[in-house]
C-alpha cells in the first residue's frame, strides 16, 4: 500500500467519530508514521510504518507488533484487552 494513500485514509478514519472512534481510542498516544509526513496526537509517542498505523486505526490489530516508540507497549495493551460479555441470561 503507497504510504502517501494510506495517509488520505488514516486522515479520513481519524476525522469520523463512528465506525472506529480512532480519536478516542488513541487518547494520548501519538501516531507516527515511519515512512511518509503523517502523525497525529499528543502524548507518548508510537511509531509504525504508515499502512499499519491505518490498520491499528481501523481495528485491525495484526498490525500491533508493527508499532514502536514509547508508547507501543501501553497501547497494545489498551487495545488488546477485550470488554467482559455480558452474563445477562445464565443461570450460575
Amino acid at each position: 500500500m503507497p504510504p502517501d494513500a494510506a495517509a488520505v485514509a488514516a486522515d479520513r478514519v481519524w476525522a469520523l467519530k463512528a465506525p472506529f472512534h480512532a480519536k478516542t481510542r488513541f487518547d494520548g498516544y501519538p501516531l507516527v508514521a515511519t515512512d511518509t509526513e503523517w502523525s497525529v496526537g499528543d502524548g507518548t509517542k508510537v511509531r509504525a510504518p504508515m499502512d499499519a498505523l491505518l490498520l491499528v486505526l481501523t481495528g485491525r490489530l495484526v498490525a500491533l507488533p508493527r508499532l514502536s516508540g514509547d508508547g507501543a507497549t501501553a497501547l497494545t495493551e489498551r487495545l488488546s484487552v477485550r470488554p467482559a460479555r455480558s452474563r445477562q441470561g445464565t443461570q450460575g
